[in-house]
């Protein structure tokens, strides 16, 4: 055997050993695999593993087709219970469904997610996009993600926008419903008209300044950001909102053009006037709050109830006791038409069937 030794400087023994020491804690590679183009999947079973290469086979391609300038090379694909790089997950990995680890080249999705093709779409994209995408600012390439799983995930888009969309609206004000309820058969306590309205603002206070702006230069996608939840679902959502106005009004090519533009022009990023004039927005926070109302349509109307059923549950029981209705005859909706409407929006929905809706006013009733 010969063994042979050469000086090396400390700077390179320092970097040697923290290299050493960030891999030694790297979380446990799940125990099966299973490898499909260029891709490993691990998981816990064959089965769990299975699941993930099959939802690859077909969004790969459709991804491919769809972005220009997509294309992914080899990758690895991790099924955790929360998804994490290291041994021991930061406090800003736990509401994470998924992550794109680009340095490893490795997508980490959470075990038991609701919408697992839809997370794997949007990670998918983070690690297909080429340059010049990476000339978008600040959280917008989020918006890009959120954009590419909603079109090629439609099963969980609407759930996907109502939760962006009323994360944008809330960082610009709020959201004003009205809740109109009318009796099925009139009794001696309604009004003449038969019907009762009353509005509830949905509403959260300012936890970014003026974020509409700030989206364009803080990067909440980023594990290294250290933004609380509430403030990245703010960031994602005015992201998401300015993305799928560009994509809906000129397409995914037009956008990738745009940071075209700006690679050729010599720009870092593409500027916030650009972005502003291809969503049809302004710098105004009511531009951008107007916008994401105006694009709930019943469906995400209907997810935004069940995401915060409280406010109107609150309003919807305390109406139900002032008919003189008991708490033991909770059975509400076969004696009223409750409907939810956007006041600033077009959407409206009937709450009747609402089972998220008919617990919470079940239980302010029985306070």
């Amino acid at each position: 055997m010969d063994l042979s030794f050469k000086h090396i400087s400390a700077r390179h023994a320092r970097a040697a050993f923290f290299c050493a020491l960030l891999g030694a804690c790297q979380a446990t590679a799940p125990k099966a695999s299973m490898v499909s183009a260029g891709t490993t999947v691990r998981g816990d079973t064959l089965r769990e593993a299975g699941e993930v290469v099959r939802a690859l086979a077909r969004l790969q391609p459709e991804l491919e087709a769809l972005v220009p300038g997509a294309a992914l090379g080899e990758l690895e694909i991790w099924i955790q219970d929360q998804p994490h790089v290291y041994a021991f997950p930061s406090d800003m990995d736990y509401d994470a469904e998924g992550l794109y680890a680009p340095d490893l080249k490795r997508i980490l999705l959470a075990r038991g997610t609701r919408d697992m093709e839809r997370v794997l779409a949007h990670e998918l994209t983070h690690a297909a996009l080429q340059s010049p995408w990476d000339c978008l600012p600040g959280t917008l390439e989020e918006g890009l993600c959120d954009c590419v799983s909603a079109y090629l995930v439609p099963a969980g888009a609407a759930r996907l926008r109502a939760g962006r969309l009323s994360g944008a609206a809330l960082a610009c004000g709020g959201i004003q419903l009205a809740l109109r309820v009318t009796p099925m058969s009139k009794g001696p306590n309604d009004e003449a008209n038969g019907a009762w309205e009353t509005q509830i603002l949905l509403s959260n206070p300012p936890i970014v300044p003026a974020a509409h702006e700030a989206v364009f230069s803080v990067s909440a996608g980023l594990s290294s950001s250290k933004l609380s939840t509430d403030s990245k679902r703010a960031f994602y959502g005015l992201s998401f909102l300015a993305m799928d106005r560009i994509v809906k009004r000129s397409g995914f090519a037009f956008a990738f053009e745009l940071c075209q533009r700006a690679k050729e022009s010599g720009l870092d990023t593409v500027p916030e006037s650009w972005i502003l004039e291809a969503a049809g927005l302004d710098r105004t926070e009511a531009s951008w709050r107007h916008a994401a109302i105006e694009a709930f349509g019943e469906e995400e109307l209907t997810h935004l109830i069940c995401m915060y059923p409280s406010g109107l549950a609150g309003a919807l029981a305390n109406h139900i006791a002032s008919r003189g209705t008991s708490p033991e005859h909770e059975r509400w909706w076969e004696e009223l038409s409750v409907e939810c409407f956007l006041v600033e929006g077009t959407a409206s929905t009937s709450l009747n069937n609402l089972w998220p809706l008919r617990v919470a006013v079940a239980q302010h009733l029985r306070r």
